[in-house]
């Protein structure tokens, strides 16, 4: 798993204030992102060096005061365009915006002053692809290397550019700055780009950039009736999830709920009392991978519910069933939450737990001494609410701003990456199928276009070789009527007027078909054009299909979560470095039509090892030897 590395810059480090401004670097490897960073904080707090590959290799945060403002800057590696994995790229982006939470004020997009390249061109794609939304309002372009102007200024040497860089820098409000990171003493640039971040802030009402990506997900755990539903709706002020008084869990299945809170942006996961019902065996099993499927690739925390009240034997062993259950370092990703905060009357949580025996004692230091109170009767009391954020935040510092990760939510990633790779290979394939349906159409257009024009060649060289042959024999009636001793003036003149309309004509055949050509080259272009919007149009409308997709499809939707589950199993039979034993899912009969489905969203070839491996039907052996490699390279995740 990799790293997020948070360094205490020697200028500044004390917890952010509200007025911390957030901005991240972002650029390809050698565009300088570094070196800005050091530029703003007059410092050498980021490692730069002249390298081919990325010096940058995981994010780091460092804070500093820069003409009275409070900065936190991200670097960024060269994400882009390295070697690494698309898995690993999106792990640190969402690392990056973990460490800057709840999200940055400002992006800072380093370009080097050069020849603006199509490799630059997709970076900047992939970027605005990566992090959507309303990134372009949150964006401020950083031209490195300002000694190469010269006598210019970047706003002269902008205006100088092509339509594309012109393009660029109006996408982005128009918002750019000259940087020379070999004179960082030049603290009048830095003033420049303050002044650009205040104009960015103003414009956006002071509002931080937010991306689901940034996303934290929580996981509700704890008895029945302990007070899970209500917590969660508490946390959202809304009625979110259903919680009355009930003997039984009221909560049957897994619920994910998503919103902003305090400028954060959450998804909670409310679950069944896993632990006390009467839920079956394989009930309990079905809503532990919905869990897992509704929070991949693992929650960033899961809040222990406990009522304030006597803590029997019976809640001890729920939290040992639940350690038991997710194993690893659970404890480290743990928040308690008491609810009916109400019953501490003048009390305060940590005066209450002073007072609590060695039973308590030892719960309460498990889990890191990490607790807060809730008094669900009291919703709008958000206070509460801002306790458990700071202490999320805490936690999230304390483990590198890393989610919860054990054997089985690399499981359901895995099998999720392997869903998501191949739905980008149908979509390759459905975008690679509608271009040659639209070239098809354009070659055709193309051949009707050429045969016209060809067709009309052979019509003007008919005509130009029948006004040639008249044009020969008006000559040589010419040149005897010239040598003719009774010449007939008469004649003559009229056989020269007929050859220098001849002639006339022969020169408008040339031009018409000058002309001719000219037409066809301008239709040419012009079907060159439809087929290149046509493509994109058809592009667009593939990505949208998949777009419209109802991602919660996987965890509501049975029959898929059930697809799901087999592919599960399969991955860990497959050998592919997981192992979940495929009896835990015991007891789930196929629905009809299983396979069907599997072969539409994996192929026939992997579908029926699926199968097989399921049912233990068929040589596994070879079965799973054949595909095993196959699914190990598709599900590689560092």
């Amino acid at each position: 798993m990799r790293r997020f590395q948070v360094k205490s810059s020697s200028l500044h480090r004390a917890t952010q204030s509200p007025v911390t401004l957030r901005l991240v670097l972002l650029g390809r490897t050698g565009s300088g992102k570094s070196a800005t960073g050091n530029t703003i904080l007059n410092q050498q707090c980021f490692p730069t060096k002249l390298s081919m590959s990325s010096v940058t290799t995981q994010c780091q945060m460092e804070s500093g005061v820069v003409h009275s403002r409070s900065l936190a800057l991200i670097d960024t590696p060269g994400w882009f365009d390295t070697s690494r994995q698309q898995s690993e790229i999106t792990q640190e982006v969402q690392g990056c915006l973990s460490m800057c939470s709840p999200g940055p004020h400002a992006f800072l997009l380093v370009m080097p002053i050069a020849r603006f390249t199509e490799e630059h061109q997709k970076t900047v794609d992939l970027i605005e692809k990566v992090f959507e939304g309303n990134f372009s309002n949150h964006t401020i372009i950083v031209f490195t290397h300002a000694d190469e102007l010269e006598g210019q200024t970047i706003n002269q040497f902008i205006s100088e550019q092509s339509p594309r860089i012109q393009d660029l820098i109006a996408r982005f409000g128009k918002r750019f700055v000259g940087f020379n990171n070999k004179n960082p003493t030049n603290q009048e640039q830095v003033k420049q780009l303050l002044e650009k971040l205040d104009e960015l802030l103003e414009q956006n009402q002071y509002r931080h950039f937010t991306h689901q990506l940034a996303q934290l997900r929580l996981v509700l755990l704890g008895r029945t009736g302990s007070g899970k539903s209500a917590t969660g709706n508490t946390i959202f002020d809304e009625e979110c999830f259903q919680a009355k008084l009930s003997m039984e869990s009221v909560t049957s299945q897994c619920q994910k709920k998503c919103g902003e809170v305090q400028g954060r942006s959450l998804a909670v996961i409310d679950t069944p009392g896993w632990f006390d019902t009467t839920l079956k065996q394989n009930e309990i099993t079905q809503e532990v991978l919905r869990c897992m499927v509704m929070c991949s690739p693992g929650p960033h925390a899961f809040l222990l519910i406990i009522p304030i009240a006597r803590f029997t034997e019976e809640q001890q062993q729920t939290v040992c069933l639940i350690e038991k259950l997710y194993k690893e370092n659970i404890c480290h990703h743990t928040i308690i939450v008491f609810t009916r905060a109400d019953e501490l009357e003048d009390q305060t949580i940590e005066e209450f737990i002073l007072e609590q025996g060695k039973l308590i004692q030892d719960l309460i230091a498990r889990f890191g001494n990490r607790f807060v109170a809730f008094n669900n009767k009291n919703p709008k009391n958000r206070e509460q609410v801002k306790q458990l954020l700071e202490k999320l935040d805490d936690l999230l510092e304390q483990n590198e701003y890393r989610h919860f990760v054990n054997q089985d939510t690399e499981f359901v990633d895995k099998a999720l990456v392997l869903l998501e790779q191949k739905k980008q290979e149908k979509l390759t394939e459905a975008i690679i199928k509608a271009k040659q349906e639209v070239q098809q159409i354009a070659e055709h257009r193309k051949t009707t276009i050429i045969e016209d024009l060809e067709a009309k060649m052979r019509d003007i060289e008919e005509r130009r070789r029948q006004i040639q042959v008249t044009i020969r024999g008006l000559t040589e009636e010419i040149n005897r009527e010239s040598v003719n001793l009774y010449e007939d003036p008469q004649r003559l003149q009229l056989l020269q007027r007929n050859l220098q309309s001849a002639k006339i004509c022969l020169r408008k055949l040339e031009n018409e078909g000058s002309l001719r050509i000219k037409e066809s080259e301008k239709q040419i272009k012009e079907l060159e054009k439809w087929r290149e919007e046509e493509e994109q149009k058809k592009v667009q409308e593939e990505i949208e299909k998949v777009s419209n997709e109802d991602e919660s499809k996987w965890y509501y939707d049975e029959k898929y979560l059930t697809i799901l589950k087999y592919l599960i199993i399969f991955l860990g039979g497959a050998g592919a470095g997981l192992a979940l034993g495929p009896a835990l899912f015991i007891g789930t009969a196929a629905p009809v039509g299983l396979l069907a489905e599997l072969t539409a969203l994996l192929g026939p070839e992997l579908a029926t090892a699926v199968m097989a491996v399921v049912t233990k039907a068929g040589p596994l052996v070879g079965v799973v030897s054949k595909v095993a490699p196959m699914v190990t390279a598709l599900c590689s995740i560092q």
